[in-house]
Order: C-alpha cells, then structure tokens, then sequence
C-alpha cells in the first residue's frame, strides 16, 4: 500500500531549492510497505525522529498530509500519516515529499536504517530464549503479594470514606476502574508465518470474547489524571491444558496488556514494588526511591517514568497502542504482543476531560458501530536487543519486526445501557490474569513470574466469578 502510494518518485530535493542539510536520496518504491511503515514508527519516536527524520518531522508530515486524508492526522502516530499515502493524490504526495526532502528534513541515514529493517524482516525467530530465575524469588515474589493484599484493604477502606461501613468492596490491586466490558470476536488471520502458528494461532478461526478496558491504579481516580491504561481479552474456546491450579479444564485464554505503563519503565519486580511504595507519598518520592535503588537508577527510572505515563496524552481507548511489556511463549518462540487501532480507526473528537471521559468516549463509538483492534506479535531476537528478564528494554521494531497475526472486533452496543452495565459488570467480576493460558503462552521473565503470585493472591482475596464456558455464562 505504502511503496503503491509512493512508487516512481524518490526524497530528493526539487529542482533550484536551496542545499539540503544531509538528505537522504532513494527510491521508496523499492521499498516494501511493511518496511516503510516500520521506519515512519521510528520516526514517530522524539529521539530516533531527530536523528534520522529531522526533529520536525512528525509533525510537519502530518500536517503536510493532513488535507490528504481528508481529516486531522497526528504526527505522533505516523503509521496513521503513512497510510493517508495510499489515498491515491500522488501529485500531491510527491510535492509534499519534495518539499519536505528540499528542506534537508530527511537524514543521510535513512537508506542505511532501511537496509537494517529489511534484514530484521527477513530474520529467522530465534529459539535460543532463557529465563533466569532468582535463588529466592518465590519468598520475594510472596512478600510483595502480601504488600498488594495490604493495599487492597487500605483502598478500599479510604474508598468508603466517613460515615460508610467499614471493609467496602475489595477491588483489583491495579486496574480498579472499569471503563467499559464488552463483548468481542478475536479472529485468527489466515496464512500466518509457520513461526506463529501455534497455541490458539494454530489455524484460522474466530473465538468469541470479552474485554475489559481499565484505568491501571489501585484506586477509582479520575480518567484525566496520569495513569496506565489496560485492556484484558478474554477467549472463550481456547483448547489445551491451562497453567493454573483447578482451572487445567477451563476452554478460557487471557491476554493481558497496557499503554504507558510503570513496568515498561523498571527492569524487573524489585524495581516495580520499590516504586509503588515510594509512590505512596508523591512529595518523597524521589528520596525514597534513590535510597532503595540508588540516584543513578532511581533517575533512570523516573525520567522513563515520566516521558511514559506522566506526559501521556490518552483521548481515547479505541486509538490507545497497548503491549504485554513482558513476554510470553508462542510454541518454542517467545514473543511480546501489541493491540492497536486498526487501519482507518478515527481519531478521537474534541470533547471535556471529565472524570470518566474515557468511558464516554468508547460508549459514543460503540453506540455507532463496531470497533476493530488489530493483534501483533514480535519475536526474540536476542538477549541485548530483545531480553526476556529486563522489561525496561523496549523490543524495537526495527529489531523485532510487528507480524499481525490477529483482529478483536468489540461489537456494536451500548454500554450506558441496563444491559451493557449488566455485561460491564459481569466481566468486571470476572479474573483476568497472563498465567491463564495454555503452555503454548506460558508467560515469561521475572515480572510474569511475580504476576503469578500477586494475581492468585489479588483473586483469592476479593473473590471472582467461575470462568465461563461460554458467552452465554456471562450475557444471560
């Protein structure tokens, strides 16, 4: 779509436009879409867009194209500004790509980086994956599940507030507010690579589902405050043996992941537990957290802290990208999965930062169709580039390439309506947890094993619905 868009043209500057600072001459119509599009990601980035696009170079492609598309676009979800290519102006393009290459915003780089992406896509997955389990985990992992039990009962004990009976409902120990639980078709894609046909990807076909969209705190807080979003999927007829205790025969798979999240900031649940106690008083904060990690890993911390989840921009649920952070089995291979807006997904409109805008917003799109997702994966690498143990190192795509392997359709409904706050409350009693899953999916790393334990713990304590069998189990 993207080498269609832009063949027979190249970023060269036009005829008598001044010198260009280091611009980059090559034919994109050499260039297979998949890799362009993986190259606009990077560019999207602040650090990698300044080094090889130009610092102004999201936002200004953005602007150029936004006419093209024919609606607002975003310079810092460039894969939205690629597509808006494939409208078929190329008169169009081709003057704004000129204009954008006369003016040296194209680094000498580029051809180089491309040339790198083409390699990575042509990688074979490795399997050389392993974990590194720690002599006393367990007991550490335990402790830390007794810190979350604990915070349970003090939020929902500051919940009830004055004049309310003490020991209200226990909520989750992250991920308390429900903006929306809706029902789901998760569809399998056809001729997926051999690599990634395993587990519930083995062959083409469509699961029913339920998903849960969440705000990450402990506590009910307003939806414009900072804060990791989450989305939970649920399968319904998911073969093989699951991992947890009691629930070996249940025909449920969960996959979990979240946008601008605190365990994509730290390298492992040491790190994780160290914050969220010295998140505890937002004024000590970085005292606290330098004492226990040390000021040079505490500002490593905090600036990625900082640049993920305090100056987040969330509009919408629909057009959020959410990741597992950490990985998980595919077959032999590990992998980490993404879930972000399919092609053609709007933008999300102006409106209020209310409380629960996030929850309004998704009702309003619900209420006027469908809502597609698409489902990536990428594969491990190796350990420098793609590690299984430290989840502060983001899994380039560059690197490890995004292969779509599936689409989740929430479908149509109203969810302010009796029926759809019945759902919404019947899939919010439900549990959510990585470790359900097959040994296909198993989870991995330090902060999947550590899930384990905080997850049963977090269940076990403010109790659960039984894993349906079928939607039905949930919509009657």
């Amino acid at each position: 779509m993207l080498a269609t868009a832009l063949a027979g043209f190249s970023l060269s500057p036009a005829a008598g436009a001044p010198p260009a600072r280091s611009a980059a001459v090559f034919d994109p119509g050499t260039v297979d879409a998949a890799t362009l599009e993986a190259l606009l990601e990077q560019c999207s980035d602040g650090e990698t867009a300044a080094a090889l696009c130009g610092a102004g170079f999201p936002d200004r492609m953005a602007e150029a194209l936004a006419p093209l598309a024919g609606r607002p676009t975003n310079g810092s979800d460039l894969d939205r500004v690629a597509r808006a290519l494939a409208l078929g102006q190329s008169d169009d393009v081709k003057a704004q790509v000129h204009k954008l290459a006369s003016e040296g915003v194209f680094s000498a780089e580029l051809p180089e980086k491309i040339a790198e992406v083409q390699q990575a896509r042509t990688a074979t997955p490795s399997t050389a994956w392993k974990e590194t389990v720690g002599p006393d985990e367990q007991q550490q992992f335990e402790g830390f599940a007794h810190e979350i039990e604990a915070q349970q009962r003090e939020v929902a004990q500051s919940t009830n507030g004055p004049g309310h009976a003490p020991g209200g409902p226990l909520r989750r120990g992250f991920h308390a507010k429900l903006h929306a639980g809706v029902v789901a078709e998760f569809r399998v894609l056809p001729d997926l690579p051999e690599a990634a046909r395993a587990g519930i990807f083995r062959e083409a076909r469509t699961f029913p589902a339920l998903v849960r969209f969440s705000n990450g705190s402990p506590g009910l807080q307003a939806d414009g405050r900072p804060d990791p979003r989450g989305i939970a999927i649920k399968l319904i007829g998911a073969p093989g043996k699951k991992l947890l205790p009691g629930l070996e025969d249940a025909v449920t798979q969960d996959f979990l992941a979240t946008s601008h999240s605190v365990t994509s900031t730290v390298r492992n649940v040491g790190e994780f537990m160290a914050f969220i106690r010295a998140a505890k008083n937002k004024l000590t904060l970085p005292i606290t957290l330098a004492r226990e990690l040390g000021v040079a890993e505490s500002a490593r911390l905090l600036k990625a802290f900082a640049s993920t989840v305090l100056f987040s921009k969330v509009r919408s649920m629909a057009t959020e990208q959410f990741s597992s952070t950490a990985p998980i089995k595919l077959g032999p291979y590990a992998i980490k999965f993404t879930v972000r807006p399919h092609d053609g997904t709007p933008p999300p409109s102006a409106r209020p930062k209310t409380d629960n805008f996030l929850h309004d917003e998704l009702a309003d799109r619900l209420r006027a169709g469908d809502v597609t997702l698409d489902f990536l994966i990428q594969f491990y690498v190796d350990d420098a580039r793609t590690p299984i143990e430290d989840t502060s190192v983001a899994w380039k795509p560059e690197v490890a390439p995004f292969v779509k392997v599936a689409e989740v359709r929430l479908l149509q409904t109203d969810i302010d309506s009796p029926a759809g706050h019945a759902l919404g409350e019947a899939v919010d009693h439900l549990a959510f947890n990585p470790w359900h899953a097959s040994e296909d999916h198993r989870p991995l790393g330090n902060i999947m094993r550590a899930r384990r334990v905080a997850y049963e713990a977090s269940s076990g304590l403010r109790g659960h619905a039984a894993e349906p069998a079928s939607l039905a189990d949930v919509t009657h």
